[in-house]
């Protein structure tokens, strides 16, 4: 769209009005940062949104109250503000130091890299990874690229690659959001400040390896954002369209931006007038819904499917009106919006107080694209459950972000230009536009607000012990946690104990299963590290309680048949076995297992056959070569066994099972 005057809201000049709404914003600035300071003082539940700061050393949250309050002296806001100017008149000139900005940022994301997928959907699709399961859901797209780029980055274990495409985004969020700010702004100062601000942001964490669907989102949200701006200079509009379907084959929540390509396929504007297509409006909608479609089906997912979830109990089928209206999701939304658009809501209340009426930006031609992009998403934070809690609810705010900090900073400017708004003529790169001095130390206010805020939560976010700290204390009872995020959130950390903190994990486990008692995956977990502690009865009652409620597969009947082995109810761990061998026949594992229950049931040609063929499988496995020893043994064919003892010694020099049988029948040490 092309950088240009508004014909309305012209603010008034400095003055009177001027230290009235510098004032108000000074005022809205203000609690904002006493709301961070507060919350930053110990870890609440109620503040999980702000209270990123507790779970950092003490000393960061001194240095990071003592910034929020030199703020507000004006001469350090100002001064602070002058940094829009400098990074839109620097870095934002030309492309080339554009490009190195971003190539530099690709780099610090791999780097910093996030250790454990603590946030949003990440410990499922992992688990998904690991398992080899395809699934689509709400972002078939997302999903399909996130498993198609882990399996080229770490074709052995494509977990390991599993965060890979967020960093591979991360350049382009950081290149394309500059792009996007040159193409709407012909003064730095504008242009510097808007790209600071969503540089600075907490979603700047979707792109350190963050394993779901919203780094792919938000990056497709500004190329969406790009090519509304571009269709307005040039009028070629074809492809919103397409990024625009390519965005809700990503994730669902794109769908939110179709008002957007309504408008801007809809509005016909002219030198001197506009008018309204509304069929051709509706034609764009349509199509990109059918190019959606398209690409559903080019990924392997179904439309009709995707529609299934999004009103399914997981989606808006999930609400009611009861919880909209609620205090606790109330808490939610005020403890989301003060996290991600506090430096909006102080360059807002200072472009309303100096004129700027926001209604009109929803009726500029060139700036209603980009205002018609806010709507869907602000309804879709009232309308839609973010069922996994604390643990997660950030990412699904994070569509409003992109178009609020647009529209705010244009506010800002509008109010903040004053006589010097004649110099902003379409055409002429504007890199010094005179600003009022209140303005100034309103844009140097949001910077503050948005570096701390944005640093402490990378800092949080970024290293798994705090995180996982974080998400302990969010489920006291005090905070917003429901008993299926309080689930969630303790099987997260139950994977990320499991090698680190058996006795941690135990207690995550068990915690989930108090809290969602019918979900099968945690008692089956559970049971898994009862098995570690030795606590034998309580891994079987475990394992008894996932297969009654229907997880009959294969890891669950092996692990019954090991817990009814150790119980020495070797009848009933030999029928489990056979279950299991029936879901799953190429599992040497438990080929293993049953032939060593079958020659303590004194079937050693059973077992042999057993072995034998768990040896093809695994030929390099030392408790295969041990057990088959045991059965060439009991059938007499002592020195088979002997080869089989010492094939494993070879293997596992430290096998003390098969050292002390190859000792007991030779009488001496190999």
């Amino acid at each position: 769209m092309p950088p240009r005057e508004s014909s309305t809201s012209a603010p008034p000049e400095a003055g009177a009005d001027a230290r009235r709404a510098s004032l108000r914003a000074a005022f809205v600035y203000a609690a904002l940062a006493l709301a961070h300071i507060v919350a930053g003082w110990r870890p609440d539940p109620r503040a999980w949104g702000m209270h990123q700061l507790a779970f950092l050393p003490q000393v960061y949250w001194g240095v990071g109250s003592l910034l929020l309050l030199l703020l507000l002296l004006p001469v350090v806001a100002s001064r602070a503000g002058r940094a829009a100017v400098v990074v839109g008149r620097v870095m934002l000139r030309s492309t080339l130091p554009l490009a190195v900005v971003s190539v530099a940022a690709g780099f610090l994301f791999f780097v910093v890299r996030l250790d454990f997928p603590f946030l949003g959907d990440g410990v499922a699709w992992v688990t998904a990874f690991e398992k080899g399961t395809i699934f689509h859901n709400f972002e078939p797209l997302s999903a399909t690229l996130t498993r198609v780029v882990a399996t080229q980055m770490s074709s052995t274990s494509p977990d390991a690659g599993a965060g890979w495409l967020s960093i591979l985004l991360g350049p382009i969020y950081v290149f394309a959001t500059g792009l996007l700010a040159r193409t709407l702004w012909l003064d730095a100062s504008a242009r510097g400040l808007a790209w600071i601000l969503l540089l600075l942001h907490p979603m700047l964490l979707l792109f350190c390896g963050y394993v779901e669907a919203y780094p792919l989102l938000i990056a497709m949200q500004v190329l969406f954002a790009f090519s509304l701006a571009l269709s307005m200079r040039t009028r070629d509009r074809f492809l919103t369209i397409f990024t625009l379907a390519l965005a809700m084959a990503a994730h669902v929540a794109a769908m939110a931006w179709l008002p957007a390509l309504f408008v801007v396929w809809a509005r016909t504007t002219g030198d001197e007038e506009q008018s309204w297509s509304w069929v051709r409006g509706l034609v764009a909608c349509v199509l990109a819904v059918l190019l959606t479609a398209l690409v559903l089906y080019a990924v392997g997912a179904s439309p009709l499917n995707t529609l299934k979830a999004i009103a399914g109990q997981p989606g808006l089928g999930g609400q009611t009106l009861g919880w909209m209206f609620s205090l606790r999701h109330v808490i939610d939304l005020v403890n989301e919006l003060v996290l991600l658009l506090a430096p909006v809501m102080v360059l807002l209340a200072w472009g309303v107080a100096r004129g700027v009426r926001m209604l009109d930006f929803w009726r500029d031609r060139a700036w209603s694209p980009i205002a018609w992009m806010l709507p869907g998403p602000l309804l879709l934070t009232w309308i839609v459950q973010p069922r996994i809690g604390g643990a997660r609810d950030w990412d699904l705010f994070l569509p409003l972000v992109l178009p609020a900090v647009l529209l705010a900073v244009e506010a800002w400017r509008r109010a903040s230009a004053g006589a010097a708004r004649a110099q902003m003529r379409p055409g002429r790169d504007v890199q010094r536009l005179t600003l009022l001095p209140a303005g100034l130390a309103v844009a140097g206010r949001a910077l503050g607000l948005a570096s701390v805020a944005g640093a402490a939560w990378l800092a949080v976010g970024l290293d798994a012990p705090r995180s996982a700290w974080r998400l302990q204390v969010l489920q006291q009872r005090t905070g917003t946690f429901t008993n299926f995020a309080r689930g969630y959130a303790n099987e997260a950390l139950g994977i990320y104990h499991r090698d680190r903190d058996h006795k941690a994990a135990r207690d995550s486990w068990f915690r989930a299963t108090q809290a969602n008692p019918a979900n099968a995956r945690y008692f089956n977990n559970l049971g898994m590290e009862e098995l570690r502690a030795g606590r034998q009865q309580e891994a079987c009652q475990a394992f008894e309680r996932a297969l009654e409620l229907g997880m009959d597969d294969y890891f669950v009947l092996f692990n019954l048949g090991t817990c009814e082995h150790r119980a020495r109810n070797l009848g009933a761990a030999e029928a489990y076995m056979d279950r299991a061998l029936e879901k799953a026949p190429g599992r040497w594992e438990a080929l293993s297992a049953r032939g060593l229950l079958r020659v303590m049931m004194g079937r050693p040609q059973e077992a042999l056959e057993d072995q034998q063929r768990a040896a093809r499988m695994a030929p390099n496995d030392a408790d295969v070569q041990h057990r088959m020893g045991l059965a060439l043994h009991a059938l007499g064919r002592k020195e088979e066994a002997r080869a089989a003892w010492e094939r494993a010694l070879q293997l596992d020099p430290t096998h003390r099972a098969a050292r002390s049988r190859l000792q007991a029948l030779v009488g001496t040490a190999p």
